[in-house]
């Protein structure tokens, strides 16, 4: 199959190196909270083109994985780029029935959902045992947008960004919902954690 042209995740496909180094680092971080939750069955909520989901299949062996997004545009990009299985549905309402999965991932989601306190709980209810997240880390993700002259009128608020924490404050908001396993802090664009669910 002929893939389909990349249409909206246009960071993965920069040829700044910077930008190209940090999606790296990202990429290698969101792998190494995968291996040290050692799932055998992963959902990746919001998977859009499948960007995360290509990394995964090629550095992850015996794990069954299916990605889940909203846009179907974004998932006919990801099923052209993958061999994975693809659902489309909604974060709210996830078709698949509580403890489906030993890991689930949602990541650079959250900030564009209206209610997260409710799309954190649902991840929960499809987990047996954990939810690897991330979001962009406020204020440094729109002081560097507008570093590089990006977003300006906005104040360097990405597009369809409508959620905006700290990263304190969005350990508040997983906490209420799981326990925190891992925080990592070395990545400054990102608040990125592991979580167990609570049972």
């Amino acid at each position: 199959m002929e893939p389909v042209k990349v249409y909206k995740q246009t960071k993965y496909t920069s040829n700044n190196r910077v930008v190209q180094y940090l999606n790296r680092v990202y990429l290698r971080n969101i792998t190494a909270l995968v291996k040290r939750a050692g799932p055998r069955r992963l959902l990746d909520v919001g998977c859009g083109e499948g960007v995360v989901l290509r990394h995964l299949d090629r550095h992850l062996r015996g794990v069954d994985v299916i990605g889940l997004d909203v846009d179907g545009t974004g998932l006919r990009v990801a099923q052209s780029q993958n061999s994975v299985s693809l659902v489309q549905g909604s974060v709210y309402d996830l078709p698949f029935a509580s403890g489906s999965f030993d890991l689930v991932l949602c990541c650079e989601v959250l900030e564009h959902v209206e209610r997260p306190a409710a799309a954190i709980a649902e991840l929960a209810r499809v987990s047996r045992a954990g939810v690897l997240l991330s979001v962009p880390n406020e204020p440094i993700w729109r002081l560097s947008n507008m570093a590089r002259g990006k977003y300006l009128r906005h104040f360097g608020n990405t597009t369809g960004h409508i959620q905006h924490w700290t990263r304190w404050a969005f350990l508040r908001l997983v906490r209420n919902h799981l326990d925190v396993a891992e925080l990592r802090t070395w990545l400054p664009f990102w608040s990125m954690l592991l979580a167990k669910v609570r049972r």
